[in-house]
């Protein structure tokens, strides 16, 4: 838009927080209206996925002539300390194959290393990236 080339900033101001409260309104009309369907149509589909032996994937239905997708996915979990103590008992090789396995040290631990020698052998591991700026309006 090439007219916010000239738009003052208290106009950008008002724009951006119209704007904002006008997609906050949608998005709550949009988690209605999805709510609204699970209503009507998520124990018709539960029901056609135990028929089917399935508890996961997706079925498509029609109904009042548009098509209508619901969708189950699995969301794996895994239990840190249980994985740590099968791991404990393991050779390395078997637990670097199988497990994934990522290293890192909190800032302040970091910056809490008294030894110098421990602080350089991490050093070349450690890179500071910085986030693109960001500008916004502050509250007031």
């Amino acid at each position: 838009m090439d007219t916010l080339k000239t738009t003052s900033a208290a106009e950008l101001k008002k724009l951006v927080t119209e704007i904002t409260e006008t997609i906050a309104y949608h998005k709550g009309i949009v988690e209605q209206i999805n709510a609204e369907l699970l209503t009507r149509y998520e124990k018709g589909f539960k029901e056609e996925f135990e028929r089917a032996g399935k508890t996961e994937g997706e079925l498509t239905r029609k109904f009042d002539g548009n098509s209508i997708t619901m969708a189950i996915k699995p969301k794996i979990k895994w239990d840190n300390k249980k994985l740590e103590n099968v791991a404990a008992n393991l050779p390395w090789e078997t637990v670097s194959n199988l497990f994934k396995i990522e290293f890192s040290i909190t800032e302040t631990k970091y910056k809490a290393i008294s030894d110098p020698k421990l602080k350089d052998a991490i050093m070349d591991a450690r890179t500071v990236e910085h986030t693109a700026p960001k500008i916004t309006f502050t509250k007031e």
